[in-house]
């Protein structure tokens, strides 16, 4: 029988407060055994839009684009609280596809890397913004 792993889902409320989250200036790929992570240049996996690939800013594509498709995904969801993480990056991948069909670093949309690690934030920052306008 085969071994599954579960997978790890993405739950807003339990993830570190905003006030915790410090911008970037730069960041830089840190190894850690066989794969490689990006990390700020305060150590942490903190991330700003600046460490997002240009294309993505080019136009705020970013923000008129890439953010609003997702937010529409992310309400058609079951439980829009606690998503997956693999469905957050398959949706986030494809989306991406259809805006920039020139990345070639859709592997790079991962956990502890800048795209989904703004987007994951994103998600958390607007989970704190409904719950203190009930």
């Amino acid at each position: 029988m085969k071994k599954v792993k579960p997978e790890k889902v993405v739950h807003h409320r339990s993830q570190a407060s905003i006030s915790s989250v410090a911008p970037s200036v730069a960041s830089e790929a840190v190894s850690t055994g066989n794969n490689l992570e990006a990390k700020s240049s305060h150590g942490s996996s903190c991330f700003t839009n600046n460490d997002l690939p240009v294309m993505f800013l080019k136009d705020r594509k970013w923000s008129k684009n890439v953010l609003p498709t997702l937010l529409l995904w992310l309400g058609d969801q079951p439980n829009i609280w606690s998503v997956p993480e693999g469905d957050l990056m398959h949706a986030l991948r494809e989306i991406i596809k259809v805006i920039f069909p020139k990345f070639a670093g859709l592997q790079d949309i991962r956990p502890n890397m800048p795209i989904f690690s703004l987007v994951s934030y994103i998600a958390l920052a607007l989970d704190i913004t409904m719950l203190t306008t009930l």
